[in-house]
């Protein structure tokens, strides 16, 4: 460990901030932007449920086996999660270590509530949990 002025211990060096919290007027935009999916997939699940053919495969990930109805179900219960989220004020911080989620992420995908660390940690538990 070096005594120069401006040199740190690497091990006591904080971690860089987490992302700041979207503004208002942020978090108006996203909502739009949940609101508009939240509608596209409601029309989606009406013309299931009258017997017509819709297309789910550019909808969220399906899991093996999931039957199209399934699947919007559940991307619509994680918009009104979101949407939930907005009304609570902990819209924009990851549900895992609490850290901000970044804006440009949030504006691409509006419905993600985990960090890219915290996802990257979820993704590897599951490969470990698969049988090899």
């Amino acid at each position: 460990m070096s005594n120069l002025p401006g040199s740190a211990d690497p091990a006591s060096t904080p971690p860089p901030p987490s992302s700041p919290p979207p503004t208002p007027e942020q978090i108006a935009r996203l909502k739009k932007l949940l609101l508009k999916k939240g509608a596209e997939i409601n029309e989606k699940l009406v013309a299931l449920l009258n017997g017509q053919q819709v297309r789910v495969d550019g909808v969220f990930g399906g899991k093996p086996g999931e039957k199209p109805i399934e699947r919007l179900r559940r991307f619509m219960a994680i918009i009104e999660t979101q949407l939930a989220a907005i009304r609570a004020g902990t819209y924009g911080k990851c549900e895992r270590c609490g850290d901000g989620l970044p804006y440009a992420h949030l504006e691409q995908v509006p419905w993600i509530d985990t960090c890219q660390k915290c996802a990257k940690e979820l993704a590897e538990a599951n490969d470990l949990d698969k049988p090899r």
